[in-house]
């Protein structure tokens, strides 16, 4: 009983979330014309919460880092960003411009883990 209320609660949650999400970036959208040359950046939450099947974060990233040419620059920062294979490698590969700003382990608390971060 107790896991059904919680499911339904998960889901719920997940996409009460994904509402403001979408809210947000249509609000936006029409202000951000990719063609323009004054805009440049493009700022947009990303979420990630998997327990509630939201990976805005993660597909994000994956996006990006397979779309990037020489002459881009890419800005990415996150207090949780972890540098797993599947960014590591078009990130080595590319010849794109990268800057990466993450908090350091010890400010995540992640220093006390036995695994990188």
């Amino acid at each position: 009983m107790i896991s059904g209320c919680i499911d339904s609660f998960k889901e719920y949650a997940g996409e009460c979330i994904t509402d403001v999400n979408t809210a947000w970036m249509a609000n936006k959208s029409d202000k951000c014309n990719n063609s323009s040359p004054e805009i440049d950046t493009w700022l947009a939450p990303l979420i990630q919460m998997g327990l509630f099947k939201i990976e805005d974060a993660e597909n994000a990233a994956e996006m990006i880092l397979s779309t990037t040419e020489a002459s881009d620059k890419i800005v990415i920062s996150s207090g949780y960003f972890n540098l797993v294979p599947k960014y590591i490698n078009p990130i080595l590969t590319s010849k794109a411009e990268f800057l990466i700003m993450t908090a350091a382990p010890e400010v995540t608390k992640f220093i006390h883990l036995q695994t990188y971060s």
